[in-house]
């Protein structure tokens, strides 16, 4: 993760990595912010500290950083991160389609190698069902 200092508001410029932000850099995230910046530099640290999974004691610091630096109260700064998490929740992608993808593409060519049959469900097996035409 970069900080980039605009206008004396830090607009967070993450890269895509695995890795989670860590407790540090959420609190140097919110420590360069102050009561001039602009509520989305609020909402870009608050995303940080939703993507770094902290425990509970740790969120709560970097709330109260976030705090004190700005001049928001902590109940909207919670409120906030609990919109940011719901978020994010609901755009985040189907781990099971990932997988499936995964797979399709390593062992069957992207789906290539596959051939699609009709199957059904006969008594206690699943099995392909032949269909005859006429």
């Amino acid at each position: 993760m970069t900080s980039i200092m605009q206008n004396n508001s830090p607009f967070l410029a993450t890269q895509h990595t695995s890795a989670l932000p860590s407790y540090e850099a959420c609190q140097v995230a919110a420590l360069a912010l102050n009561k001039d910046s602009p509520p989305q530099a609020i909402n870009d640290v608050l995303t940080l500290v939703q993507r770094a999974e902290l425990d509970p004691l740790s969120r709560r610091g970097v709330v109260w950083t976030i705090a004190s630096q700005t001049g928001s109260t902590l109940g909207s700064l919670k409120e906030a991160l609990g919109e940011i998490a719901a978020l994010a929740k609901k755009h985040a992608p189907d781990v099971g389609h990932s997988i499936a993808q995964a797979v399709l593409e390593r062992y069957f060519a992207g789906g290539d190698h596959l051939i699609r049959g009709a199957e059904g469900y006969r008594a206690t097996i699943w099995m392909r069902v032949v269909r005859q035409s006429g």
